[in-house]
């Protein structure tokens, strides 16, 4: 059932909101991650996007190297997402992170500071940084579910608290994590009178400018977890408290049993640090601590110039090229998340669950078509799936598929050196607008035969070559 529209009332509504706060359903509905990179998380927050503009890297070319979008708390643990990533360099936030890393297996790692300085030097390159204000009243940051875990704590108990802070620390707005949007949480606020905004959600472009905005308004920033908003808002100028009202209790998504209680950053080396920084009420000599762990912890000084990290990009492309893996044939009925190894073949991931399928075919004398062969799982996917091929954004055909395998067929010289993306949806696509489909790439190969528009035909696996050998330097 779609999620009904939540208009802030004209009262509540702070001034000068360049990054839209009007309709808190719109920006905080699930979005999936688009098919142009060579790891998901290069799209977290909207980081990729500022990466290329301070680097000069054409909007349509996947970056080389992979960032870090959880801030290390912890810098000797190493997370699984990021070793995932699988690409020669890493941009960690602080050199302490570097080791761990390294001996973690990333080729290349290498301190360049949190995402928060680049999407600050992106948002100052635009013009729109936002203008001196009278920063007033408090910016709460309520303990958030995240991508993997859902929490939760008595939501009407911690509106009370903020609505009944003293007067120093009025008026009181939230900024509500997207997933607990989704969730209702944030009705609780609205019942006691409390704005309520968000930065949006995980894949939104618009993430880090709408938390520097809402930040750069108020005086406190504050929440009931040590976690990144703390040093985030610090940085963007708050003085922060911590508003302990209990345990949050958590569970991971899809998890049974009965939640369990969650310390968040509190006993790593940074939330250990951090933590009796925060008092209630604050005490102004405290601040300069604040903001000096937080100067650590991001990496501030080491954060690069445009020209390093296109210099970066370079090199890590670079190193990927070099990559001798030989065979593009997937045979096995398993996913392949991570596929940039295959990146000297052009091919950035193969459209396995929700995510689509994005290549970059070079020009082959003697060759006239691209030819894909894929399975669309009979488990997940209802008949009628509809394939949308794109080249360069431009949509180049829409396709009926039923469950099965199929070829699917484009000429070579309507796509050679363009980018390629294969996207999928049904009719069950989600109110939510999240789409959740299994298309998956089992071969890929130029063949001589002409193809005069993009078809698609169902084919029997048994029909599927064994070995798909595409040509060297392809």
């Amino acid at each position: 059932m779609p999620i009904p529209k939540t208009r802030i009332p004209a009262t509540h509504r702070l001034p000068s909101l360049q990054f839209g706060q009007e309709n808190l359903a719109e920006i905080c509905r699930e979005t999936e991650p688009g098919s142009s990179e060579m790891t998901v998380m290069n799209q977290a927050y909207g980081l990729g996007g500022m990466f290329r503009q301070l680097a000069s890297v054409p909007e349509h070319e996947p970056l080389g190297f992979a960032y870090e979008h959880v801030m290390p708390f912890d810098p000797d643990k190493v997370l699984a997402c990021d070793l995932n990533d699988m690409l020669p360099v890493f941009l960690t936030s602080n050199p302490r992170h570097v080791e761990p890393l390294r001996q973690a297996g990333i080729e290349r790692p290498i301190a360049a500071g949190f995402g928060i300085h680049y999407a600050q030097a992106a948002l100052e390159r635009t013009g729109t940084w936002p203008p001196p204000s009278s920063r007033q009243g408090t910016l709460a940051f309520p303990a958030k579910s995240t991508i993997g875990f859902n929490r939760s704590f008595d939501y009407a108990a911690y509106a009370a608290y903020l609505k009944n802070l003293p007067e120093e620390y009025q008026p009181v707005a939230v900024c509500i994590y997207w997933k607990d949007y989704l969730q209702g949480r944030h009705k609780a606020y609205l019942d006691a009178g409390i704005p309520v905004y968000s930065c949006g959600s995980f894949f939104d472009p618009l993430f880090f400018w709408r938390f520097i905005e809402l930040c750069s308004l108020f005086r406190y920033s504050c929440s009931n977890s040590i976690a990144s908003s703390y040093p985030l808002s610090v940085h963007c100028g708050c003085h922060f408290f911590e508003s302990d009202m209990g345990e949050v209790m958590q569970i991971r998504d899809g998890a049974e049993g009965e939640p369990h209680a969650t310390g968040f950053q509190s006993e790593t080396h940074y939330g250990a640090q951090l933590r009796p920084l925060a008092p209630f009420p604050p005490r102004g000599q405290l601040l300069a601590d604040q903001r000096k762990v937080t100067d650590e912890i991001s990496g501030r000084e080491h954060a690069l110039a445009g020209s390093e990290l296109l210099a970066l990009h370079h090199e890590s492309r670079d190193r990927l090229l070099k990559c001798q893996d030989a065979s593009l044939s997937f045979r096995e009925d398993v996913p392949h998340p991570v596929l940039n190894r295959w990146f000297r073949r052009h091919l950035f991931n193969d459209g396995w669950a929700s995510s689509g399928m994005a290549f970059m075919p070079e020009d082959r004398e003697g060759y006239a078509t691209l030819e894909l062969f894929f399975k669309i799982s009979p488990k997940f996917t209802p008949d009628g799936q509809r394939l949308t091929i794109s080249i360069d954004g431009e949509p180049a055909g829409v396709l009926a598929c039923n469950k099965g395998f199929h070829r699917l067929r484009i000429p070579l010289a309507q796509c050679c050196r363009k980018m390629v993306s294969i996207t999928a949806e049904h009719e069950g696509t989600s109110s939510s607008g999240s789409r959740r489909f299994a298309l998956r790439l089992t071969g890929m190969r130029v063949i001589t035969d002409a193809s005069t528009s993009v078809e698609s035909t169902p084919v029997e696996r048994t029909k599927i070559p064994d070995e798909l050998n595409v040509p060297d330097g392809w």
